[in-house]
């Protein structure tokens, strides 16, 4: 899919239609690739790869977020805002970030979701 917004209500709209795709879970097997133009950022072409996150059972999981860290321009790290600790697998993974991509620690930039539904 591809949007571009010229307007404020367009990108309202834009961004509900978008949000419904990535809810409804009918759709998260079928849409591999999501497209957005914006004038907001400086530059041109970034690509945001998800990779699975760092507490995946599965170990293929894990070695493919840091390879793709190693390999990256930069990387966020997300985590939830209601649980404000972070857990044993997101601690090891950033442990192992530091030691294998030291200079990767440099181009981290950290999230912290579901802010609105602190106290």
């Amino acid at each position: 899919q591809q949007f571009f917004a010229a307007n404020e209500l367009e990108r309202k709209r834009l961004t509900e239609k978008l949000h419904g795709f990535i809810a409804e879970e009918i759709y998260l097997t079928i849409i591999k690739d999501v497209t957005i133009y914006t004038d907001r950022l400086p530059g041109a072409n970034y690509i945001l790869l998800d990779v699975p996150g760092c507490d995946s059972p599965i170990r293929e999981h894990y070695q493919s977020a840091l390879d793709a860290i190693g390999k990256a321009d930069a990387f966020l790290f997300l985590t939830d805002g209601l649980r404000p600790s972070l857990t044993k697998p997101q601690l090891d993974l950033l442990d192992q970030i530091q030691r294998q991509h030291f200079d990767g620690m440099k181009r981290a930039f950290g999230i912290i979701t579901k802010l609105d539904l602190c106290q």
